[in-house]
């Protein structure tokens, strides 16, 4: 379905025809999410052999003492990343307090900080399937 087949022009439509078109856009909707879900689950299967894969290639290359492989087109090179934790509420405070040696003062200034993150909203469909009940017994 094209994007201009999706735009709503009431006066253009019946009441009729924008609920036949309602309805047909709703089932290519839920076609599309069951398409995702499972071309995600066979991503996940994958991903979880290729993870299995990478295990036993980091295993060989630690214990033969190698950091790099050469392929025929390009290289598997071992890569070590660190990240930093996200900031918490009690980390905040607890580094302020340290430096301003004043419990209310740290928790006035924690808070003033928590209350300024700006809060995103977005707006989007969210499909809930209804659990069929085991019927076993």
């Amino acid at each position: 379905m094209e994007n201009t087949d999706l735009e709503m022009n009431e006066t253009d439509e019946s009441e009729e025809e924008l609920k036949k078109k309602f309805k047909k856009i709703v089932i290519s909707w839920v076609e599309l999410d069951d398409k995702i879900k499972l071309i995600n689950s066979e991503l996940k299967n994958i991903k979880d052999e290729k993870k299995q894969y990478e295990e036993f290639i980091l295993s060989f290359m630690e214990k033969y003492n190698e950091n790099m492989i050469t392929l025929s087109n390009g290289s598997l090179k071992k890569n070590i990343s660190q990240t930093k934790e996200s900031l918490k509420e009690e980390m905040i405070q607890e580094a302020i307090q340290e430096y301003t040696k004043d419990i209310e003062e740290a928790y006035t200034i924690t808070q003033k900080i928590i209350q300024k993150r700006q809060i995103n909203e977005k707006v989007t469909l969210k499909r809930q399937t209804i659990k069929k009940k085991d019927t076993k017994n």
